[in-house]
């Protein structure tokens, strides 16, 4: 009996608890109850909030680069291909859906200052922004929640956005082919802007100073690429609007295959030398040592005027416009300067008189002025003329000298070297007629 009476104490005490003790302790149990599965809750719609959101950041990455890939070349087709790469993506268990104008948009991105600027259907893009949503009022509305709507929250908001970039993809416009010298795109002056639209820059060369400039030229240009590289206050003092690309790969001369014309053998079209202060002239193609223009009022028929001396312009009115190529020669000199108008626009297809024949490949690219590629002297075209030139201005082993205020200019400029000087605008409306550099699509954000 001894030994049975600590228990049997204890079970007299155990008996004496207070009943109220009893409904406290199943109150805090079903609390801590309704408390756990509150947050396992909010830990599983957290986690699924959070994989619905990398789900959608990689379909805004695919989606981007793949646009991205198509804008240089139609901005239709890159919104097309944000739609279906991002449809080929999956948010939770559903295809992401993204509007081809509300969340794709096309712009140009500057590294510098990370800043994305829409653009409009006839600017040169380089980037393009996706906005993957499952937003109230996206193609998928808002993501419903699990566990989150026993507590009243019945869907969440989830969008990310991914931008990328584009380099190449396009034509250069501009082409200095000449692959050792020093300063073969040289620019002086403190003012004017050298513009390039839909076309890109390219310096062949592979010297350490391949690209100069004095003073503070602007460029408005998408890309400058550079096989060498630039002085050493090129990037800092010269207001470029792009990016430049130094280390670049050098490119072949898009009009190589471009024979030179036989000279006119029809002795009634040899003119010899010619010279026009004023009244109103009609020139016909041919031969001619010195064309010397400085007055009046002048028509160019179509056709091939190749110049053995000097082709000299210093004010008149010129009208080329018919399809015409002048050709200056191995000993040629091309001077065009002072006031007036000079409209010439390029023969399509090209077609010498005397030979030899155009290849196909090139045949179709207007080319209005082109020198002698055993001509390494200087083409200079100068002063303040109202400019018309339709086609690509070609001087493929000289140095192409542009002075004065050209304003709208070409539609390409192929040469040796290329130098800029005072406060010429020069504007190259660059047709896409030379292939494309290499393209290279990567994210930004």
């Amino acid at each position: 009996m001894t030994n049975k009476t600590p228990f049997m104490r204890f079970a007299r005490q155990s008996d004496r608890i207070d009943p109220r003790c009893r409904g406290i302790a199943t109150l805090w149990v079903v609390l801590s109850v309704i408390l756990l599965f509150s947050f396992v809750a909010l830990a599983v719609d957290v986690t699924f909030v959070t994989l619905t959101g990398r789900q959608l950041s990689a379909g805004a990455d695919a989606s981007a680069l793949a646009a991205v890939a198509k804008v240089r070349r139609s901005q239709a087709d890159a919104r097309s291909a944000a739609v279906t790469f991002a449809a080929a993506n999956l948010a939770n268990t559903d295809a992401i859906q993204v509007d081809s104008n509300a969340d794709v948009t096309i712009g140009i991105y500057r590294r510098a200052d990370r800043t994305f600027t829409p653009v409009g259907a006839g600017d040169l893009p380089n980037a393009v922004r996706v906005d993957a949503r499952r937003v109230d009022g996206s193609l998928g509305g808002p993501m419903p929640t699990i566990f989150a709507s026993f507590f009243g929250v019945t869907e969440v908001d989830v969008e990310r956005t991914a931008i990328a970039m584009v380099r190449g993809d396009v034509g250069p416009g501009v082409i200095a082919l000449d692959p050792t010298a020093g300063c073969t795109l040289e620019m002086r002056g403190t003012s004017g802007t050298f513009t390039v639209e839909g076309g890109v820059v390219q310096v062949n060369s592979s010297h350490d100073d391949a690209a100069c400039h004095t003073g503070k030229p602007s460029m408005d240009v998408e890309e400058v690429y550079v096989v060498g590289g630039t002085d050493k206050k090129f990037e800092d003092q010269v207001d470029l609007s792009g990016e430049l690309i130094t280390g670049a790969d050098p490119i072949p001369d898009p009009l190589a295959d471009l024979p030179e014309p036989n000279i006119p053998s029809d002795p009634s079209v040899n003119f010899g030398d010619v010279s026009i202060t004023g009244g109103t002239h009609t020139l016909q193609p041919g031969l001619y040592n010195d064309l010397s223009i400085t007055g009046g009022d002048i028509t160019f028929q179509s056709g091939l005027y190749y110049f053995t001396g000097e082709f000299k312009f210093n004010g008149g009115n010129v009208d080329a416009t018919s399809g015409v190529m002048l050709f200056i020669g191995p000993t040629g000199f091309l001077n065009v300067a002072g006031n007036g108008t000079f409209h010439i626009e390029g023969m399509s297809p090209i077609v010498y008189p005397d030979g030899p024949a155009v290849p196909a490949s090139v045949a179709n690219i207007k080319v209005p002025i082109f020198q002698s590629r055993s001509n390494t002297g200087d083409a200079e075209l100068n002063g303040t003329s109202d400019w018309f030139v339709g086609g690509t201005i070609y001087i493929p082993e000289g140095t192409l000298l542009i002075r004065g205020t050209p304003g709208a200019f070409a539609n390409g400029l192929i040469a040796g070297s290329i130098e800029t000087r005072g406060n010429a605008d020069i504007n190259i409306d660059y047709q896409d007629q030379f292939p494309r550099l290499p393209r290279n699509v990567f994210l930004i954000e």
